[in-house]
């Protein structure tokens, strides 16, 4: 009874019918239904099962399962040699799954293997056996295996590998073959050609100790040279989405069968064009990678996600450059002046522009522009702007590393480690990946609230959740208003750069360290879209290659795609200003608070200088440009400041919050101190050193 029940017993319907899919059984389409997964397949009519299993067929069984001919679904020998070879660590061999187990897997959809999941594989394939005859099973497995991420089918990779039907194959082809589908992913022809030499060498001495192969046929197959074609996209769309999702798919034990994306297929398309269209230019810049994503800022759905720009290229181009973690440069810097603007900062408040130097765990961090110039007082717009490096780390330095570290924790795009870099976060030294630094973009573009990430249609699976209300929406307004006001940028952009529209959009660059990353990242008040460009193997790009000029025209042109696709934005193209008031200076807009944010007042706090601060004299620099804000917070103004005890005369400077004094600069050690309308005092320590 209990035999009978065993080969007579029910079976799913997939397993006795061909998987309506690639590995896993998923069929990928898009948010409109288009499939966006053309995987390569056998032609109609394929060669008869006599003549795959010439080669081809006996090469796969040499490799797979070499009691194919004589055990009932499952090989108790294999099973037991699979565990011996388990306790030694051992090697290219079989593991203890049949052909058949491997079919029932490839149809069932699953990736765990648990005990349970491999004892019910066995018994569908007793099932199996009992309801197919071997040849059916074998001709079926070689029309559904993975021979490589992009091909499935035997007849497919020959053709698509070799560029020959599988009848005419050589018996070193063949053998090459039957190895991919063991480690599809590893064993890739198109990722690493040489990759499945080793176990295709192992499968020709199988097949010689079987008596399959002469020996001299033997040794002509091992010398014989594999060349394999350089792949065709053949429409495929998103393929490192894809990958990425069946990967988390299969982990979730999710069913096979069709999965709706949220990608808009048009301008996933136009992407890919683009990445293509600008591969000679980055070029130019020693750039062989690119990595696009495009937000839906209403919803947080992607629309759409390229990894690399070519999936084949050799240089890394499987690898996926949307969530892999790269320096990303400038573009921290609007998440800092977001941090002052909370704080009760403005756009029109001054920074100073000056050689300054700080003490991070015990070392000397003297920040540089990328120009090497030196501006004086600026505004904060035209600092973020114009992406000047020493009035960014002056404003962190006023807000506190520290400080910062937690808004971008509770903003949920932290870089790993965030906190031990210090004043050096404000050169974007820490690492973070595309999805969520342009999910930090879009937060500004949603008026401060975070979206969710979501690649799935019916949101089942999101990539991130929603992470509500991070910035103040007056805060995400003023980020917004610099990063779109072209003409502040002008000064060291231009007027018509790679950031310029005809409409809103807000934008920043980011060129990391030793010119290793190139980013921009922007948004419309309807989409937001980040761009990576650089290495995957970190070949550092041409000197003097930024962000407007590298990933610069790649932005310009997909967000000029996403609008075509997309829509435009309503009418008013702007977040309402509550909170702040508009003040018309010199034939422009700028904004100020009608009541400065209080949430910072606390203790009082000696700003700037700060403790331990490292301050460089200029001989050749005006002594204009040459002296230090006393600023302080906290406490109640108005504020007094003295160095060394000698007080230090009041002075306007445009406005700048806490900002009450002028000192200028003179070689040694220094106290400061800050005393505000209560008495309270606060002093800190400081240098002057020689320029």
């Amino acid at each position: 009874m209990l035999g009978a029940w065993v080969r007579l017993g029910s079976i799913p319907a997939r397993v006795t019918r061909a998987a309506p899919a690639g590995p896993g059984g998923f069929e990928f389409v898009a948010r409109d239904g288009r499939p966006l997964d053309v995987r390569l397949r056998p032609r109609p009519g394929g060669p008869p099962l006599s003549v795959v299993a010439q080669r081809v067929g006996l090469a796969t069984l040499a490799a797979e399962d070499e009691r194919f001919r004589s055990h009932p679904g499952v090989d108790v020998v294999a099973l037991a040699r699979a565990g011996f070879n388990a306790i030694g660590h051992r090697h290219l061999g079989q593991g203890g799954s049949t052909l058949t187990q491997q079919l029932v897997k490839l149809r069932l959809g699953r990736s765990r293997r648990g005990i349970v999941d491999k004892a019910r594989e066995m018994l569908y394939a007793l099932r199996l056996e009992h309801r197919m005859s071997k040849s059916a099973i074998l001709s079926a497995y070689l029309a559904e295996a993975p021979y490589g991420g992009r091909v499935i089918g035997v007849e497919a990779a020959a053709r698509s590998y070799f560029d020959l039907p599988v009848s005419q194959l050589s018996w070193a082809q063949a053998a090459y073959l039957a190895a991919v589908p063991q480690r599809p992913t590893r064993y890739d022809p198109w990722r690493d050609q040489r990759a499945p030499i080793a176990r295709q060498r192992w499968i020709l001495g199988r097949l010689r100790g079987a008596g399959r192969l002469s020996a001299a046929a033997q040794r002509a197959a091992l010398a014989e040279r594999i060349t394999v074609l350089r792949p065709v996209s053949n429409g495929e769309l998103a393929p490192h989405l894809r990958e990425e999702l069946q990967r988390r798919l299969i982990a979730s034990a999710h069913g096979p069968g069709r999965v709706r994306t949220t990608l808009d297929a048009d301008l996933q398309r136009d992407v890919v064009g683009i990445a293509a269209q600008y591969r000679t230019l980055l070029r130019r810049y020693g750039a062989a990678n690119v990595a696009v994503l495009v937000l839906d800022n209403a919803t947080g759905e992607v629309r759409a996600w390229e990894g690399s720009g070519d999936y084949f290229d050799p240089r890394g181009g499987a690898i996926d450059g949307v969530l892999v973690p790269r320096q990303i440069g400038s573009t921290i810097k609007p998440f800092i002046y977001a941090a002052a603007f909370e704080r009760g900062a403005a756009p029109g408040d001054s920074v100073l522009d000056e050689p300054v130097s700080y003490r991070w765990n015990g070392r000397a961090f003297t920040p540089e522009n990328y120009d090497h110039r030196f501006r004086g007082s600026i505004t904060m717009r035209s600092a973020l702007a114009n992406s000047i490096n020493v009035a960014a780390v002056r404003t962190l330095s006023d807000i506190g590393a520290s400080t910062f570290v937690d808004a971008m924790r509770k903003a949920n795009i932290a870089p790993a480690n965030a906190a031990t870099y210090g004043l050096s976060l404000a050169l974007g030294a820490a690492e973070l990946d595309l999805v969520s630094l342009t999910r930090g973009y879009a937060t500004f573009a949603r008026g401060g609230t975070a979206p969710p990430v979501d690649v799935l249609a019916d949101h089942s699976m999101r990539l991130v959740p929603p992470g509500g209300r991070v910035w103040p929406a007056p805060v995400a307004y003023l980020v917004s208003d610099v990063l779109r006001d072209n003409e502040a940028r002008a000064p060291s952009f231009g007027r018509s750069s790679a950031l310029a529209f005809p409409f809103q959009v807000a934008a920043k660059t980011g060129t990391s360290q030793d010119f290793h990353d190139n980013w921009v990242v922007g948004y419309t008040q309807r989409f937001t879209v980040g761009v990576w460009v650089g290495n995957f193997d970190r070949t550092p790009l041409a000197r003097g290659a930024s962000g407007v000029t590298g990933a610069g025209p790649i932005f310009h042109a997909v967000v000029l795609a996403a609008r075509h696709r997309l829509g435009a934005d309503a009418v008013n193209e702007s977040f309402t200003p509550a909170g702040l008031l508009a003040v018309k200076t010199e034939g422009r807009i700028e904004y100020s608070w009608a009541e400065r944010p209080k949430s910072h007042a606390a203790e009082l706090a000696l700003v700037e200088p700060a403790g331990g601060a490292r301050y460089l004299l200029q001989p050749s620099a005006p002594a204009q440009d040459q002296r230090l804000p006393l600023k302080a917070s906290g406490g109640m103004g108005p504020y007094s400041f003295a160095i060394d005890g000698v007080a230090v005369t009041p002075a306007a400077l445009a406005g700048r919050d806490g900002a009450a004094a002028l000192w200028s600069l003179r070689l040694g050690r220094h106290q400061a101190c800050a005393t505000d309308a209560t008495g309270a005092r606060q002093c800190t320590r400081f240098e002057v050193e020689p320029g």
